[in-house]
């Protein structure tokens, strides 16, 4: 928690407090008592202001007293540069590619892992052999049919990873990138 000097309006926290009046015994929960002695008072959390982050920032700003005489979060928006906004853009675009990879692939390995298919694709291009011989078993073609189900729902989720990065590309808005 952080506490306002009621004289110097400086802000510190109770560490700051403490070590500054280090020859004091404090109580372990400070109440209206050890703010009188000392001149503070505790500044209450307030909630950040809505802003627009693809164009403004939100920092803290001090402290101020509400309408019920206590001190509050104060916060300032400040508005970017066109430079700092297309900086988070691409950041945000960067981002979201990077998770889409993440996901596409988690979703792949759900499927068969990467060794896994290294193996099915290797008796895949065996059977097929086979059957271009014309020597495949009845097992072997329904393997053929298995493996093929397999790497076209993995086609589908690398399709589908795609053209959802083609949709990030085409975002001119973080709140566009953030709802894809």
């Amino acid at each position: 928690m952080e506490y306002i000097n009621l004289t110097t309006n400086q802000i510190k926290s109770q560490g700051e407090i403490r070590k500054e009046h280090s020859n004091m015994s404090f109580p372990r929960v400070w109440n209206a008592g050890v703010f009188d002695l000392l001149g503070i008072a505790p500044i209450l959390a307030s909630p950040k202001p809505v802003y627009n982050r693809a164009t403004q920032l939100v920092s803290r700003d001090g402290a101020v007293q509400d309408v019920s005489g206590n001190w509050v979060q104060a916060w300032k928006i400040v508005e970017l540069d066109k430079e700092a906004v297309e900086s988070t853009l691409a950041n945000a675009k960067k981002a979201k590619k990077a998770e889409i990879d993440r996901t596409t692939e988690q979703a792949i390995l759900a499927v068969a892992s990467r060794d896994r298919q290294r193996n099915y694709m290797a008796k895949a291009q065996q059977i097929e052999r086979r059957q271009r011989l014309g020597t495949s078993t009845a097992e072997e073609d329904a393997t053929i049919d298995v493996l093929e189900g397999m790497w076209v729902k993995i086609e589908s989720l690398v399709i589908d990873g795609d053209a959802r990065e083609l949709a990030v590309d085409a975002c001119n808005t973080v709140a566009e990138v953030d709802a894809i």
